[in-house]
């Protein structure tokens, strides 16, 4: 069968903190969308070093496995054992001479301070990111905080810190490239700024729906009523 940009690329299930997990149906088109933008944005290339420090039944795994092959980088596959003790990931990071790698906030806490001298860019996700944490890594290397549910392809939104004041947790940031990002109330009204509302998702990194799931997938993939013939997934987050 012929793979065309609509064509299925995984189904991922959600963590099921909000009820039983959903199989989320994401298209090689917003996978790929979001591959290539992540590869401009990080500048891998061919002589870059990355580390492969999730599961794959977590979509940043999709992140750290294919923005390295495609740029012709290499892999590094961790352990659970080096991966969890903070000593053996550093002697790792830097034997091995790892110029990016992608981390949950927690495990990057258990780092501990010292250079690493091929390292260039740090991006966490997953997890409210402390402001202290980013001050650490920032100050040395690219730092990247981002926020996204699987339903809007691995991540949605990112924030680059480079020392900017910043009070209490890490802002999501703005947008990626081909995302829309809205603050909505219950009838799709837009709040103005500094008002509470509900993050909703457009765009080219909007999932297909949830597998077997069709009740659910139409209360949470709804019309774009800012974009005819576009769909919006309501993450339920505000």
């Amino acid at each position: 069968r012929r793979m065309t940009a609509d064509s299925l690329a995984n189904v991922i299930y959600t963590s099921g903190s909000t009820g039983m997990p959903k199989g989320c149906m994401v298209e090689h088109r917003s996978v790929c969308s979001y591959l290539v933008n992540r590869i401009e944005t990080y500048g891998i290339g061919g002589g870059d070093r990355t580390l492969l420090a999730f599961n794959l039944a977590f979509d940043a795994s999709l992140l750290q496995l294919f923005s390295t092959l495609l740029s012709g980088a290499s892999l590094h596959i961790l352990t659970k054992e080096t991966l969890l003790n903070g000593s053996n990931l550093a002697q790792y990071i830097e034997k091995q001479s790892i110029s990016h790698f992608v981390l949950i906030p927690s495990l990057l806490a258990n780092l501990p301070d010292q250079q690493f001298s091929a390292l260039r860019s740090v991006v966490v996700g997953g997890e409210v990111c402390p402001v202290e944490l980013a001050q650490k890594w920032g100050s040395n290397y690219t730092f990247y905080n981002t926020y996204g549910p699987t339903e809007g392809t691995i991540a949605t939104t990112e924030f680059r810190y480079h020392g900017q004041l910043v009070k209490q947790s890490l802002p999501i940031g703005k947008p990626l490239d081909h995302t829309h990002i809205y603050i909505l109330d219950r009838y799709n009204n837009l709040m103005p700024i500094g008002a509470t509302g509900e993050i909703c998702i457009g765009g080219i990194g909007v999932a297909r729906g949830y597998y077997n799931r069709p009740k659910l997938t139409a209360d949470k993939f709804v019309d774009n009523p800012f974009r005819p013939d576009e769909k919006m997934y309501r993450t339920g987050d505000a």
